[in-house]
């Protein structure tokens, strides 16, 4: 049976609400909100980036980051020092509570991959992966258009 991409596009959403879901009481549980996730793992891969280098990274705007920052710092998983050679500079790190609770994001991500794992077969993880990146640099592309 031919499925139609109204429907493909139909069961990737249901996929992602889904997986956000799951996400968001597995992260809920921990302590954090969803974005705060992301920004303690981009500075746990990243020790000692700028606030600066965060936006750029997380291609998020600046104002959210700095209140993701603020909150963060606030409860104890980041910490903030000013850079020895440049005073207008602050590095990121994670405090010990901030490195605890990224082995527990870690940990939750592993069991969900694990899950997908005996899912999906190589050939299935190949095709699915070649099909997202089609449609993820056609978005893109489209994205950079309307910048122009």
């Amino acid at each position: 049976m031919e499925k139609t991409i109204k429907e493909i596009h139909s069961i990737a959403k249901e996929i992602a609400f889904m997986s956000f879901k799951k996400s968001f009481s597995e992260i809920k549980e921990i302590g954090l909100h969803p974005g705060q996730k992301a920004i303690i793992s981009a500075i746990k891969k990243n020790e000692g980036m700028s606030s600066k280098d965060l936006v750029k990274l997380s291609k998020r705007e600046p104002a959210t980051i700095t209140k993701t920052l603020q909150r963060l710092e606030l409860s104890g998983y980041v910490i903030k020092k000013v850079d020895s050679n440049d005073k207008r500079i602050s590095r990121l790190y994670l405090t010990d509570k901030g490195r605890e609770t990224y082995k527990k994001i870690k940990k939750f991500e592993e069991e969900q991959l694990e899950k997908f794992s005996k899912i999906l077969d190589q050939e299935d993880i190949d095709t699915l992966y070649n099909v997202l990146i089609k449609i993820k640099t056609k978005l893109e592309g489209d994205k950079n258009e309307k910048d122009i």
